[in-house]
């Protein structure tokens, strides 16, 4: 040992900062978080966005910043977001083709099938229940 004292080395990951900021009240700015992180908001939002894909819980907002949810309304908040950025997307690509959000959604349901390889038929709403659901039919 050449008689200087070592860093500590810190590790610093997303999961392990947002630990500390549970339920909106103890959010931190999306700001802070890059610069502790030492990361692009670019990278911030893909990294929040992959955590997602795998199930993580991980809430934020333009106003509080982020952090993990403590309750479902949290959750909630999250889940609707997402559905209207979605909802918008399908929008602008029926704009973009000269159709409907339906008829967009309709393809969307085609692709995912090929996709997931099952075979389907008509989609329509659910019958008594939940106007919102679908279910398909072969």
């Amino acid at each position: 040992m050449n008689g200087k004292p070592r860093k500590k080395i810190v590790q610093r990951n997303l999961l392990s900062i947002l630990q500390a900021h549970i339920g909106r009240a103890n959010a931190v700015g999306e700001k802070a978080l890059t610069r502790l992180l030492r990361w692009s908001k670019s990278r911030l939002s893909k990294e929040v966005r992959d955590y997602r894909m795998v199930g993580v819980a991980i809430c934020g907002d333009d106003k509080s910043g982020y952090f993990m949810g403590a309750t479902a309304e949290e959750l909630q908040d999250v889940l609707s977001g997402l559905r209207n950025q979605a909802l918008n997307l399908i929008g602008m690509e029926a704009h973009l083709r000269g159709l409907s959000r339906a008829e967009v959604l309709a393809m969307l349901a085609h692709d995912l099938a090929d996709r997931e390889g099952f075979p389907i038929g008509i989609v329509r709403p659910a019958a008594l229940g939940d106007r919102r659901s679908v279910m398909i039919y072969n």
